[in-house]
């Protein structure tokens, strides 16, 4: 069949085939194709059957831990121990050991109901596994079908071939676009995390010592709270522009740029807002940093949709290409 499978996928290339040849790699194709399907369901069948196994293996250990805690139980009822010789002199033993025993028994006929269960799923996925393993790599062999009839496709010049290298081009700048995407959001991520960081160390900065007092002290004290500030939101405003940057390399609208602008503008400002007075010293517009981290968001949140629906683009053209391989 796969020899078959080869000269179909070949002909467009210049090996030419019979009618006879043609209708028979196409019947082989078909039944190839029904083959994978069949595979892949008998796959997803099996991972629903394991699941539900590992699930009922727990529920067996559970009981059998029950099972052992009622057989000691009923071992201490029954023994010269503290606990059956209180209850004997109280009368309550044998009463006692009955709802045990009728507990025990409880126990024993849901562990063997669970075990037969088990044991019939386990062979159940046993069968199951036996008709993939029937089925062959048919994956693999679709794959190989896909990849044959693609290099054959991709210099004729007939319909088929321009439609396969129209949707390859596109799948190579959706490709591109998903890559410059990640980057910007991996840029932006990164520009809220420094965010965060640098606040915490402007933070750091505004705790009052009685010892500064209100004189020259104080004044000295203050311009290194400003110049360890202006350092912060330099830092911050750093990766702002890396942020922007990766933006503008992905094509993105002017308003992304534009909201940056604005948070790099508030940063900007962060050193000249440090006030001192008699006991608090504020080092941070939290204010301006709730909007910085606002905007931030903001842009992340419409990058990941536009990701989401760039992959999702791929995914459409990789079944357009694979229709193309199939029918032509």
């Amino acid at each position: 069949m796969r020899g078959r499978l080869r000269r179909m996928a070949r002909a467009t290339g210049g090996i030419e085939m019979s009618e006879s040849e043609s209708n028979a790699a196409v019947s082989d194709l078909s039944r190839l194709k029904q083959r994978l399907e069949r595979r892949d369901t008998l796959a997803a069948d099996c991972a629903e059957l394991r699941e539900k196994i590992e699930e009922m293996e727990r529920e067996l250990n559970g009981i059998s831990f029950w099972l052992e805690e009622a057989e000691r139980e009923i071992q201490k009822l029954n023994g010269s121990g503290l606990t059956g010789l209180v209850l004997a002199a109280f009368g309550k033993r044998t009463e006692r050991i009955e709802a045990k025993t009728r507990e025990l028994e409880g126990l024993r006929e849901d562990h063997g109901s669970y075990d037969r269960l088990l044991e019939s799923a386990r062979r159940d996925l046993a069968g199951l596994e036996d008709q993939i393993e029937q089925l062959g790599d048919a994956r693999s062999e679709y794959t190989r079908y896909l990849e044959d009839k693609r290099d054959a496709l991709s210099g004729s010049a007939g319909e088929s071939g321009e439609a396969l290298r129209k949707h390859v081009g596109e799948k190579s700048n959706a490709e591109s676009q998903v890559k410059c995407l990640v980057a910007a959001i991996e840029a932006g991520r990164e520009a809220l995390d420094h965010l965060h960081d640098e606040v915490h160390v402007m933070g750091m900065m505004g705790r009052v010592r009685a010892a500064e007092g209100h004189g020259l002290l104080r004044t000295v004290v203050n311009a290194g709270r400003k110049r360890t500030v202006d350092e912060c939101s330099s830092r911050a405003r750093h990766s702002l522009t890396r942020f922007r940057n990766r933006i503008e390399s992905a094509g993105f609208s002017d308003s992304m740029c534009l909201l940056l602008a604005e948070a790099d503008q508030l940063l900007e400002g962060m050193a000249g807002k440090v006030r001192t007075s008699k006991l608090q010293v504020k080092t941070v517009d939290h204010a301006a940093v709730s909007r910085v981290d606002e905007i931030l968001r903001e842009i992340l949140g419409s990058l990941e949709d536009s990701l989401a629906r760039q992959k999702a683009l791929v995914a459409d053209i990789d079944r357009r290409i694979q229709s193309v391989l199939e029918q032509s």
